[in-house]
């Protein structure tokens, strides 16, 4: 990835083009790397938040997006504050957890290029 930046390191749009290109091949997880690079350097656009946080949705870091939505939306993103927006939407809709604290667990497979993650409850209630 280094040297796709290789001269722009302290590039911020360098490192956001880079995380697009990485997110358009579904590179999720280097996607996400070269995107915390481009809004962690000096003056990183409004914008980025908000690829930084598809990218980290892609790669089922809700919690993550949602602070990087956040951040861009503080900065003035449009396009954060929708993603916030949605994303709250599917939270209010989910139904509601069942008694005895369970919750989801979740694996995620690769193969072939492809990459899956699988849903499985999991119960708390012995904890």
């Amino acid at each position: 990835m280094a040297a796709n930046t290789e001269g722009n390191g302290e590039n911020a749009y360098a490192w956001n083009n880079l995380g697009l290109a990485l997110m358009a091949t579904k590179n999720w997880d280097d996607a996400v790397v070269a995107l915390q690079t481009a809004t962690q350097l000096a003056h990183p656009e409004p914008y980025m938040f908000a690829n930084l946080g598809g990218a980290l949705e892609h790669a089922d870091r809700v919690a993550e997006a949602r602070s990087a939505y956040r951040d861009g939306a503080k900065r003035g993103s449009t396009e954060s504050r929708k993603a916030l927006l949605r994303l709250d939407e599917l939270k209010a809709s989910a139904p509601p957890e069942p008694p005895g604290r369970s919750s989801v667990g979740t694996q995620r497979y690769v193969s072939g290029g492809h990459s899956w993650v699988v849903r499985f409850p999991i119960s708390l209630s012995g904890m």
